[in-house]
């Protein structure tokens, strides 16, 4: 590659998210992103989170997860005021997830 060429390596056909239209990591997400996205986008970031969280734990187990529907309503209040805009998702999804009942 010569000098002053870009590497534009964020191609629109990817993201760490898995939709071309969100261009965040599941750890970057924040209310603002949650209040610019479209449905489809949060749609990709509430599964993006759930598989993160839901993941595999130190202790042998899986992490915590929210249903789809009350992740999005979380997001919805938790966003909602102005002064929430820097909130990371991530950490109010997990937050909110260990209160969830383990299954029987």
């Amino acid at each position: 590659m010569a000098c002053g060429d870009s590497d534009d390596r964020a191609d629109s056909g990817s993201s760490a998210l898995g939709s071309p239209d969100v261009q965040l990591t599941a750890r970057e997400a924040d209310c603002t992103d949650w209040n610019e996205a479209s449905v489809e986008q949060r749609q990709v970031i509430v599964d993006s989170l759930a598989e993160h969280e839901g993941g595999p734990t130190e202790a042998g187990g899986t992490g915590a997860t929210l249903p789809d529907e009350e992740a999005y309503d979380l997001f919805d209040r938790a966003c909602a005021e102005e002064s929430s805009r820097a909130f990371k998702l991530y950490k109010t999804y997990a937050r909110a997830a260990a209160f969830q009942q383990a299954a029987p």
